[in-house]
């Protein structure tokens, strides 16, 4: 792989947001994805600003998550990592984020899963990483 390949970015910033904007802000990746992040309302613009997405999981507070733009939320799917959180049973299981989503969102869960769907499709085409997901993913966020 090269710098040039297209490709999607999951960063974790915690204890270090300042310096992983900074760092973002001069090399800024085609896509980045802020991994549970946990920083201040103003940071959080500047990364909107820039045009990155955040993965959010029901572990992560509620402010922090409501203060995202919903068509720059992905879920996180690597949450719980070790043991059961607030409904959350494996990796992987959404169904407790898609719940506080719709009741903070306003719209039902079917709706909630699919702007999630449609965020990951516009991060993974704007970014050209579509050509790279497998072809069955693709495929799906082709008609999310």
């Amino acid at each position: 792989m090269t710098a040039e390949e297209p490709v999607l970015l999951s960063i974790h910033s915690t204890g270090a947001v300042e310096a992983v904007l900074e760092d973002l802000e001069r090399r800024p990746p085609k896509a980045a994805i802020l991994h549970w992040f946990s920083g201040t309302d103003d940071q959080a613009k500047r990364a909107v600003r820039a045009g990155w997405y955040f993965s959010v999981n029901v572990a992560m507070r509620e402010t922090m998550v409501a203060a995202l733009p919903p068509d720059r939320v992905l879920p996180e799917t690597d949450f719980p990592s070790t043991r059961r959180h607030r409904g959350a049973a494996r990796p992987g299981d959404v169904d407790a984020l898609e719940s506080r989503l719709s009741a903070m969102w306003g719209i039902d869960t079917a709706e909630v899963r699919a702007r999630l769907f449609r965020n990951l499709r516009a991060i993974a085409a704007s970014s050209g990483a579509i050509e790279r997901l497998p072809e069955t993913l693709a495929n799906l966020l082709v008609l999310a």
